[in-house]
């Protein structure tokens, strides 16, 4: 089984998804579907009228190619190690 990640995004916007372990699928979902068009098959009604956009298998960007800024304020936090994406 696949692990998995998911983004949900709401009033905001995703700029990027890192991930380094091929055994993840990521999956973003959107509540702000206002520049989609319905049909488009990754939008989906919810509810009463309600759409949201859930892309399956969202592309991630390897941890190494973290921008410096996003790297030192992970590792300041505490929340990344400071060697990660540093290998392939």
């Amino acid at each position: 089984m696949v692990k998995q990640i998911v983004i949900e995004v709401n009033g905001g916007m995703s700029c990027e998804v890192y991930c380094d372990d091929p055994d993840f699928e990521v999956v973003l979902i959107d509540w702000d579907t206002s520049s989609f068009e319905r049909g488009d098959h990754f939008v989906h009604e919810v509810e009463d009228g309600q759409t949201v956009l859930v892309v399956p298998e969202y592309p991630t960007t390897r941890t190494k190619k973290l921008p410096d800024q996003t790297r030192c304020a992970l590792e300041r936090a505490g929340i990344l190690n400071p060697t990660i994406g540093d290998t392939d």
